[in-house]
């Protein structure tokens, strides 16, 4: 139940999910805490008690032991449910295996405003506690929802996992596994035919010689702005500290005239020698090659560039031949996405379910 929570929390902004904005205040405490490693258990008992309100709305959640009079077992629920989803879900958990394994809120007395186990700090004490005592008797989803959203965005910028470094793979199964991971649905893989290319520049810049001299520009933030100097998502820089080759890499997009043209007076003047432009799709509309052939020709005889238009798959085929060793690729884009913070959680664990490798916990 938790697991399809989530992902729905996943599709929803934090900001628009319906709960009151002062609850919000409350869990946003609660989740904090937790996430900064301080207060794990508190967390686990709230997403028992709303998950518990969930089940049984008529449940007084307040009374969290069965040998209380109209109670159920809080602890019970979590030593199933919840604590071993935050576990696996890589989210703030506790190791013991249940939030009420804590001296602070395994006492056998109500949650109500006057329990007096203690929960530090008094800042978080006071939202679990206003928040249970305040909670509505009707839908909680909406809070379930939110708690969830937060240790998604959480998990998104903060957690570490190790990705999967296969070796001995072949190029073709390398290629196979790369675009498996683009082609996940997933937010975030446009991103990851840029790193894709990426690491094939990575591994050709030691390798060939017409990049004596040159260096790779670390990859951007997908969400940033276009700066003077960025010419492409990816591009290798000249001895004198401007880009000579710039790679612009679309995901599922066509190949197409407007596509092509519209990068015409960003050449202008660049300075570039060579700029590739490639997409995940990788075929060119048949009515558009003959317009296109005659706006490579035209860039070429104005500003000195060649263009190379082609599918990411394809150019990652060639680029690989020319590498000693695939495995430097894989070490490379592993180890990109690894630390890239805007690839999603979801993404990561991805590449390691491609590869049948599970991290290490």
């Amino acid at each position: 139940m938790l697991k399809k929570l989530l992902d729905r929390a996943t599709t929803m902004d934090a900001d628009d999910i319906e709960v009151r904005q002062e609850h919000k205040h409350l869990l946003d405490i609660i989740v904090d805490n937790a996430c900064s490693g301080r207060q794990k258990a508190v967390l686990a008992v709230t997403l028992t008690l709303l998950l518990k309100k969930h089940i049984s709305p008529e449940q007084d959640i307040r009374y969290h032991m069965d040998r209380m009079e109209g109670g159920f077992s809080g602890r019970g629920l979590d030593h199933r449910e919840v604590t071993p989803f935050l576990k696996k879900e890589d989210f703030p958990y506790m190791a013991s295996g249940s939030g009420w394994l804590t001296r602070s809120l395994e006492q056998a007395v109500p949650y109500t405003l006057e329990y007096t186990g203690a929960i530090k700090p008094p800042e978080l004490k006071t939202a679990f506690l206003t928040l249970v005592n305040d909670l509505p008797d009707t839908d909680v989803v909406p809070y379930i929802l939110y708690v969830l959203r937060k240790l998604f965005d959480w998990r998104m910028v903060n957690a570490s996992i190790t990705l999967a470094k296969p070796t001995n793979r072949s190029i073709m199964e390398i290629i196979h596994m790369v675009e498996e991971h683009w082609n996940a649905h997933q937010p975030g893989v446009a991103k990851i035919p840029v790193i894709a290319i990426w690491a094939a520049y990575k591994c050709l810049l030691s390798e060939v010689c017409r990049f004596r001299d040159c260096s790779l520009d670390e990859i951007r933030s997908h969400t940033s702005a276009d700066k003077d100097r960025w010419m492409g998502d990816v591009q290798i820089i000249g001895i004198d500290g401007n880009p000579v080759e710039a790679v612009e890499i679309k995901h599922n997009i066509n190949l197409s005239v407007s596509l092509v043209a519209g990068f015409k007076n960003k050449i202008a003047g660049s300075g570039l020698s060579r700029f590739y432009i490639l997409s995940t799709r990788e075929d060119v509309p048949a009515e558009d090659l003959a317009e296109i052939t005659e706006i490579l020709i035209e860039i070429r005889s104005q500003y000195g560039c060649q263009v190379i238009i082609n599918g990411v798959s394809s150019t990652l085929k060639y680029y690989l031949r020319l590498i000693k060793s695939p495995d430097q690729f894989i070490r490379e884009y592993a180890t990109a996405i690894e630390s890239d913070k805007e690839i999603p959680y979801p993404l990561k664990i991805k590449w390691n379910e491609l590869n049948s490798y599970e991290a290490d916990e």
